[in-house]
């Protein structure tokens, strides 16, 4: 059973029309670069290095009390078309805290001004930069919603590239892996969902393909080949349409012979880890402890 907590959060996203005024929010994104910066507090609490890559920014940040050889990755979710949030800043903090892994994070371009194309290049860009930096560490990606559909495909496009390193590890946070949304929604799911508005979805997909295949791996791994992968944890709510493909996510990681770990939350909101609930605070210590 959900907890009280939980319950109230799930008011106040109805309450701020979360759902209701998604398309608005996805035609008309907000672009306030102050919002994306890291908080001011992460550079008196860590060693933050900053590199600029095609005119987006890599923050890596460390704890400073001691050194470890794991390197987390983070993808921030928002349907390819919102920037980083104040709830990406807070659980990216609580992960280096609990794991002291170093960790990175990707501010990489968004449509409608991007498709992509431009996310792909800016992310290999960045890859790139962070390992010529940072040799010789165990490399782990974290994404959540979108950002954990990226961090799939990318981990498929370094298999079947051939480049290395390859993450040792994938953690994904209820994970967009479809684009082309081909499974059937449940009316009765669609309407649990709070937050997530499929007609602002399949907006978000069309601007963010720009014209191409949704059903490519790169815009929907789930169709990609999964052969090759590493460990992969999977957190994901009940009560978010993107609940619909976790089968098939499960089907296609089983006959790679691809090793998981699957954790749903029942009556769980879309991205729940993320938010100040117990359930939350739960999900996010089970992620460190997969990390570590």
């Amino acid at each position: 059973m959900a907890s009280l907590l939980s319950k109230i959060f799930d008011r106040y996203i109805i309450l701020i029309g979360m759902k209701k005024n998604a398309i608005k929010r996805y035609s008309l994104p907000d672009r306030n670069t102050n919002a994306t910066r890291a908080p001011k507090r992460f550079y008196k609490k860590y060693e933050v290095d900053e590199q600029i890559i095609y005119e987006r920014r890599i923050y890596t940040m460390s704890s400073k009390s001691g050194r470890s050889k794991k390197h987390i990755v983070f993808f921030h979710g928002g349907a390819y078309v919102n920037e980083i949030s104040i709830f990406h800043w807070k659980v990216v903090e609580k992960i280096i805290d609990f794991t002291g892994c170093k960790l990175s994070v990707l501010d990489y371009p968004l449509a409608p001004e991007h498709n992509y194309k431009d996310t792909f290049e800016m992310v290999s860009e960045s890859y790139s930069a962070i390992i010529s930096k940072n040799p010789d560490e165990e490399i782990i990606f974290v994404g959540d919603s979108a950002g954990a559909g990226l961090a799939l495909a990318f981990a498929q496009k370094l298999v079947k590239d051939g480049l290395d390193p390859k993450p040792q590890k994938l953690v994904l946070i209820s994970p967009w892996v479809d684009l082309s949304i081909s499974t059937y929604i449940p009316p009765e799911l669609n309407k649990k969902d709070l937050l997530l508005n499929l007609e602002a979805l399949h907006m978000a997909a069309d601007m963010y393909a720009s014209g191409s295949d949704k059903r490519q791996y790169l815009l929907s791994p789930i169709f990609g080949d999964f052969s090759g992968l590493p460990l992969t944890g999977i957190w994901v709510g009940t009560s978010e349409i993107v609940w619909v493909d976790m089968p098939k996510l499960k089907e296609k990681l089983k006959e790679a012979g691809v090793p998981y770990i699957y954790t749903e939350g029942e009556g769980m909101q879309h991205d729940y880890p993320l938010f100040p609930i117990p359930e939350g605070k739960r999900a996010v210590t089970e992620i460190c402890n997969f990390i570590i």
